[in-house]
């Protein structure tokens, strides 16, 4: 259906709108129906891609709501939505203030699909709409703003096209005196473009991916926050498993933040759980605490060490041993098609493949019932079902005096295979990552909330990995012995859950996970590596 097509299907959901003088409720629901519509005409992944996702009106009203509380009484209102889709802040903002008390509100959508209808929606109504690229044009609204509300596009930074990030970078370290990493996404530029709109005292709330908090992007975004020119008020994290969008799973936060040069709150008030309105857990953080470097997901109302629990007393200690001076951590194998790389033994023989260009391979953590893996023959892992993975590494002209059947299962490969993005950086294309078993593993990503939220693997076998575990290699200078590593599984699988979490970080849907970096932090007691590390560590210093 081409686009002529299209367009007539959503038109009456405008034609047939109430006139200015119907109620609020009227409005909204034929906004909520011509945002429907128009979602419809566009593909999931292409919304995806352009970070579109609608907030919900319910929890617009919500975020206008609770912003008002931070708003003079009888202070005129100049609104900026600078992400506007179809309008569901400004539906909220109409249905919470008395249009006297709007002055002005504007919009921007660079859209044309949501903007030329949704202009024409709201054209009875003291509204201007922008066709632009919020972040790339200055306009006449610069200081003027005393209400910014939005949930800007959520748009990975891979999304982004090099040169157009090259420029947004540039312009925020002009503009805002830091540096942005250059894996933000798209929304941690809306925040930064968005101060200069405000006016003094200007409020500013954006519902927006509570990853920042914990990620090393978030560095930029928090920095910004705690500059002088900046109060703020205060963060309202969702539960994990309270995702806010029907279409994205996406942990949400909303910020409140009011530009000001005058005297500000020594304090910042961290919520999480519930609503804005009831929220399950508050604290007040006094602002000189606060730092841009740190994960700020400590302040949502639980323990903020990370360290180990002793199990007579419960206690937290801060003591001990970090994994990463034990282990170096990487993540498992990335072979870029596990359908055409990885099979099973039956397979391979049904194939008439020689066993020699196959490795042993450890299944998915789904399919991975225990917590230790032993060594079978030739260090096979002995398991249920047993999986290898194909690893050449030689020419296709030697391999097809080898091994014919292996060469043309290679040379007739699906086009998919050996163009996709992992296998079209390497050169041959089939040829895997060199890694080898590892004594310990953990499954570095759940859904689960209780009991062992992240497993460690104890090894034994000749088995390497997916890119499912995090790899744990024993550093060339420590010594720790097979009866260290066990008595470090153990205590691994019976750390209290919390401080996984804590050091790792939380997604929609209640996703947990754990970078290598997170996971190198976490502390073991050093009496359990026994007198091989402490001789290990004498000698070294020695050295």
């Amino acid at each position: 259906m081409g686009a002529q097509d299209r367009r007539p299907r959503v038109l009456y959901f405008w034609w047939d709108k109430p006139g200015i003088m119907a109620t609020n409720k009227d409005m909204e629901e034929q906004r909520f129906r011509l945002q429907k519509a128009l979602d419809a005409l566009k593909t999931q992944s292409a919304r995806n891609k352009l970070g579109q996702f609608s907030t919900p009106y319910s929890l617009a009203i919500d975020i206008i709501s609770s912003a008002s509380k931070y708003m003079e009484k009888e202070k005129e209102i100049n609104f900026l939505d600078p992400a506007f889709g179809t309008g569901v802040f400004y539906s909220a903002l109409r249905a919470h203030f008395t249009e006297e008390r709007i002055k002005s509100a504007v919009g921007v959508e660079i859209d044309k699909h949501y903007f030329e209808p949704t202009a024409e929606f709201w054209s009875d109504h003291k509204l201007e709409l922008i066709n632009n690229d919020f972040t790339c044009k200055k306009s006449k609204e610069e200081g003027k703003i005393n209400l910014l509300v939005a949930n800007p596009p959520y748009v990975r930074h891979h999304h982004l096209e090099a040169t157009a990030k090259k420029l947004l970078i540039e312009r925020v370290t002009s503009e805002c005196g830091i540096r942005p990493s250059g894996l933000s996404g798209l929304y941690c530029y809306f925040i930064y473009f968005s101060i200069r709109y405000l006016a003094e005292g200007g409020l500013s709330c954006w519902l927006v991916p509570s990853e920042f908090l914990d990620v090393n992007y978030g560095r930029g975004v928090k920095e910004v926050l705690l500059k002088s020119n900046i109060e703020l008020l205060r963060i309202h994290r969702y539960s994990a498993d309270n995702v806010q969008f029907d279409d994205a799973l996406v942990s949400s936060c909303v910020l409140f933040f009011r530009k000001t040069t005058r005297k500000k709150l020594n304090s910042v008030t961290f919520t999480s759980g519930g609503t804005l309105e009831s929220p399950r857990q508050t604290l007040v953080v006094d602002r000189s605490e606060l730092n841009p470097l740190e994960k700020w997901n400590k302040y949502f109302g639980s323990s903020t060490k990370i360290g180990f629990k002793e199990k007579a007393t419960g206690s937290c200690s801060p003591d001990g041993i970090e994994l990463g001076e034990l282990f170096q951590i990487k993540r498992g194998l990335a072979t870029g098609s596990n359908k055409f790389f990885i099979m099973t033994p039956e397979k391979i023989r049904q194939l008439g493949f020689c066993a020699e260009f196959f490795r042993p391979m450890l299944p998915s953590p789904r399919e991975l019932k225990t917590l230790c893996v032993e060594s079978g023959e030739n260090g096979m892992p002995v398991l249920p079902v047993k999986y290898l993975l194909l690893d050449v590494r030689m020419e296709l002209e030697e391999l097809k005096v080898r091994d014919p059947l292996l060469y043309d299962y290679l040379v007739n490969a699906p086009e998919e295979v050996p163009t996709g993005y992992l296998c079209s950086k390497r050169k041959p294309w089939y040829t895997q990552e060199r890694r080898e078993p590892s004594p310990l593993l953990c499954t570095y990503m759940s859904r689960n909330s209780n009991g062992n939220i992240f497993r460690f693997i104890r090894n034994r076998s000749q088995a390497i990995a997916s890119n499912s575990y995090l790899m744990l290699y024993v550093r060339k200078e420590v010594l720790l012995p097979d009866e260290s590593l066990d008595r470090l599984h153990l205590f691994l699988n019976d750390l209290d859950a919390s401080i996984l979490i804590e050091s790792g970080r939380v997604y929609g849907g209640g996703l947990h996970k754990l970078e290598p970096k997170e996971l190198m932090s976490i502390k073991v007691p050093s009496s359990l590596l026994g007198n091989e590390w402490t001789n290990s560590q004498l000698n070294l210093a020695a050295a």
